[in-house]
């Protein structure tokens, strides 16, 4: 038969695949029925080269699952996916991400925001370079930005230096236009410094979510009705669905047990427990005694000022060898938005005292 020279292929386009050129030519050759038994490219046999390339493009597509991408972002670990997969042979008819909520391991954004990931990346056959993927697709307001800032509304703040992490609690004392007066930051009494012309990041909270923006510092009033005039960020970006994040906050409490057909004031078990984490759709409690999952559950949740028997649903557990407790986690059935609210703020609240301390 006819030998053909070929050059200057375009394989860029294929390059994640770790595909060679041999191996695109045999592949769209083997599309049109022109390979034969004894076919060769470059003296390898071309079934040889069809069958490298489809080896190479399942690992690929392996590596940008969702369940891999969330592993890679550290969003869940290797024996967390292990485990839904796992519950997931149980249950062949729910898919991994709604599995992965369910036993609130993630949230719906982490879901959402992966396969954004993965459809970019399979699309447009891009190398998949995990150093980049908390540069996903977010949600993005761009107009009637002023309904995020009325005035008295609560806000975080964030100088963009170098080096700066720390965030500082603030509040709106006026509006005008475009701009909002701000109450100046203080840190131990003593007030932290805001420089006109300079960019600060703003994180504003409402029943929506949590919203980020930049604003430049426009003015600092040393008169009258005291502050920072910022001008309105131009762009939001969600970063999380309140509900859905999880604090640690640890304090012991009691699990209320029932059977089917109990009454609510005579429970058939009280277990003592301790809370590991708690969020706006669940909690994760650790106890010393494996608990019963055909039951349904009240538990007490008294926490500063969170004082409520909220009704759960057994999720999961999982045994730790190393403590010999259960950790068990329960998705909230019945929780109003006022009692949401308040675990975020003491989530919040927490989280930034551990900032200060050094300890994240």
């Amino acid at each position: 038969m006819d030998e053909i020279v070929i050059s200057r292929l375009n394989i860029d386009g294929h390059n994640p695949f770790g595909a060679t050129a041999e191996e695109l030519l045999a592949n769209s050759l083997d599309e049109s029925g022109l390979i034969a038994e004894d076919t060769l490219i470059n003296s390898v046999l071309a079934h040889d080269l069809c069958k490298s390339l489809f080896k190479k493009r399942e690992e690929y597509k392996e590596s940008t699952k969702i369940g891999n991408i969330l592993i890679k972002k550290q969003v869940i670990t290797e024996k967390q996916l292990q485990e839904v997969v796992d519950h997931q042979q149980k249950n062949p008819n729910k898919k991994l991400g709604d599995l992965l909520v369910d036993l609130n391991m993630c949230q719906p954004d982490d879901i959402s925001c992966c396969l954004d990931i993965q459809k970019q990346i399979r699309f447009n056959h891009t190398s998949l370079d995990y150093n980049k993927l908390n540069n996903y697709p977010a949600e993005i307001v761009k107009t009637s930005i002023e309904k995020y800032f009325p005035v008295g509304q609560k806000l975080s703040i964030k100088r963009t230096f170098a080096n700066e992490k720390e965030m500082h609690h603030t509040y709106i004392k006026d509006l005008n236009k475009r701009m909002m007066l701000i109450d100046l930051p203080t840190k131990n009494g003593v007030p932290i410094p805001l420089y006109e012309n300079k960019e600060i990041e703003v994180t504003s909270i409402n029943k929506e979510g949590i919203w980020l923006g930049s604003a430049e510092v426009f003015k600092i009033q040393k008169t009258g009705l005291i502050g920072a005039w910022v001008q309105l960020p131009s762009v939001l970006e969600k970063v999380q669905r309140r509900e859905y994040m999880r604090w640690i906050l640890s304090f012991n409490t009691q699990l209320f047990v029932y059977g089917v057909n109990s009454n609510l004031s005579s429970p058939e078990n009280i277990i003592d427990v301790e809370v590991k984490n708690i969020s706006g759709g669940g909690i994760a409690i650790i106890s010393k005694q494996k608990l019963p999952q055909n039951k349904f559950f009240y538990i007490k949740v008294d926490y500063r000022d969170i004082s409520a028997m909220v009704k759960i649903q057994f999720i999961h557990e999982q045994f730790d060898a190393y403590t010999k407790k259960m950790t068990t986690g329960f998705k909230f059935l019945e929780l109003d938005f006022k009692t949401i609210d308040k675990i975020h703020k003491i989530g919040v609240f927490n989280e930034l005292q551990m900032r200060r301390k050094g300890f994240i």
